[in-house]
């Protein structure tokens, strides 16, 4: 047991490294029973590993405990720069994991509530995938099956109104 424990926390310590050179900015727990939840590594305090628990300890004095066999898979996010058409400052949109398997998960930042379009594409921009969402104001989280798609690469595009944001994203 305390073989595992290390290994956990050497784990968490090699990626809350990799976050400090500032690509990294979302640890996202994914839990057995399908429920995700994602933590701003500015709002942790502190990660601890102690009795086959987890308990993240955020900086406005939350406390989130998971039991350390409930937990599927911790993530961590990395921001993608986007490209836009409409001339206003960028937001960010985050696609993990890349290479991805079975879901695409993606967070995007909206500057308005309303639709938005959603539209998977590959290499030779043909739409293989398309979904109207509500979006809501600040961040927003979404999860696609991708599990029909071929191997390669593709593109994620987000359209809400005249702002197109797009990232890159490979299917394994």
């Amino acid at each position: 047991m305390r073989h595992k424990k290390l290994k956990w926390s050497a784990v968490i310590w090699l990626c809350l490294g990799l976050a400090g050179l500032q690509a990294q900015n979302t640890m996202f727990v994914n839990e057995r029973s399908g429920t995700q939840t994602p933590y701003a590594f500015t709002s942790i305090n502190k990660l601890t590993f102690a009795s086959d628990n987890m308990t993240v300890n955020k900086k406005d004095g939350s406390t989130s405990i998971y039991a350390l066999t409930d937990i599927r898979y911790l993530n961590f996010g990395i921001t993608t720069a986007i490209a836009e058409i409409s001339g206003e400052k960028g937001n960010d949109i985050l696609l993990f994991p890349s290479p991805v398997k079975d879901q695409l998960h993606i967070r995007y930042e909206s500057k308005t509530t309303g639709n938005v379009q959603l539209q998977i594409l590959n290499v030779q921009g043909k739409f293989i995938y398309q979904q109207t969402l509500s979006s809501l104001y600040g961040t927003n989280y979404l999860t696609i099956p991708v599990t029909k798609l071929e191997h390669g690469m593709y593109m994620c595009r987000l359209q809400n109104g005249s702002k197109i944001e797009t990232a890159k994203f490979i299917k394994y």
